[in-house]
């Protein structure tokens, strides 16, 4: 699909659930200004993109994010086992792994999957006040740009 969207949300911009938690996003192209109060993209399951411009702002940007004063990174409360993103390594941190269900509390993510997230291609600018890709599961980014600025 290709297209122009402007999606203004006080919610979430774009949600894949259905009644019993479940559900899917996948796009292939078009353009997508999202801003919205909570996150921009949310999937019970998986995100699934192919292509497109996406700019999207959750939360009224990064400058309301949690972690403007590094708070998080000082206190330690990630955890005292370190990440490494390296594409093939997962981590476990502050001792507990996490499932494939969707946290239903407000965030403000600008992508969100209860499972996994696999970002094919596409341009993406993304000002979040929390994460800006957040994954149950697995995150796995085979092409595209990726330009980020997050507050958490």
């Amino acid at each position: 699909m290709s297209g122009n969207f402007t999606i203004n949300a006080v919610d979430d911009g774009i949600i894949g659930k259905d009644s019993v938690g479940k559900g899917f996003v996948a796009v292939e192209g078009g353009t997508y200004h999202i801003t919205s109060g909570t996150d921009g993209i949310q999937a019970a399951t998986a995100i699934t993109t192919g292509g497109g411009n996406y700019a999207i702002i959750t939360g009224g940007g990064s400058i309301n994010g949690t972690n403007n004063s590094n708070s998080e990174k000082n206190t330690g409360s990630w955890g005292n086992t370190p990440a490494s993103v390296d594409g093939t390594s997962s981590a476990t941190l502050n001792g507990t792994s996490s499932s494939n269900t969707i946290d239903d509390s407000t965030s403000a993510k600008a992508l969100k999957a209860g499972a996994d997230i696999s970002i094919l291609g596409g341009e993406f600018t993304i000002d979040s006040k929390d994460d800006a890709l957040h994954s149950n599961n697995n995150i796995s980014i085979n092409n595209g740009t990726l330009t980020i600025t997050s507050g958490d």
